[in-house]
């Protein structure tokens, strides 16, 4: 039989590394599983939550507004538009983190939510909803307002680009 030759100072190394580990698993574990709010955190806000959607049962939906009408200078440029999203169009049944660690079943059907995008094409508003198809409806200034409908799936990304004005899109360069 082998005999572990360890010193005092490699074993309490050991064990704080050991204690460590644990504890940021732990912190991580809790970390992902706590319910996100529901509420925006200011009038150009990109960040909405189905109110506790567990993580796993949830997908994200993108929305860019684009202005495509030439400007005075030839460009076209990302705005700020009012957007409502409806969805799931069909029901669909998720768990929900009720509070304690516990969840229940929802059922999602036609929940409705709305934002304003922004002008930062890496900031565009971001919807964490149920799985499923979902109408983006968006307004802007005076043009005429833009619908969309995007599949939206668990665990993934989904975008929707509303193009505003006669122009095609253009990605900035």
């Amino acid at each position: 039989m082998n005999e572990l030759n360890l010193t005092f100072k490699k074993l309490v190394l050991l064990s704080v590394l050991t204690v460590l580990l644990s504890v940021s698993l732990v912190y991580a574990i809790g970390y992902e599983f706590k319910p996100k709010s529901s509420t925006q955190t200011g009038p150009t806000s990109s960040t909405f939550t189905s109110p506790g959607i567990a993580p796993l049962c949830s997908g994200h939906l993108l929305i860019f507004a684009y202005d495509g009408s030439n400007h005075s200078d030839g460009s076209s440029s990302f705005v700020q538009a009012s957007v409502t999203i409806t969805g799931p169009e069909f029901p669909i049944t998720v768990p929900v983190f009720v509070g304690n660690g516990s969840t229940i079943t929802k059922t999602f059907v036609n929940e409705t939510l709305n934002g304003t995008t922004t002008t930062d094409q890496q900031s565009p508003l971001i919807f964490t909803v149920a799985p499923g198809q979902y109408s983006v409806f968006g307004t802007y200034s005076s043009a005429q307002p833009q619908n969309e409908t995007v599949d939206v799936t668990a665990g993934s990304y989904s975008a929707a680009v509303l193009i505003f004005g006669d122009g095609p899109f253009r990605p900035p360069p």
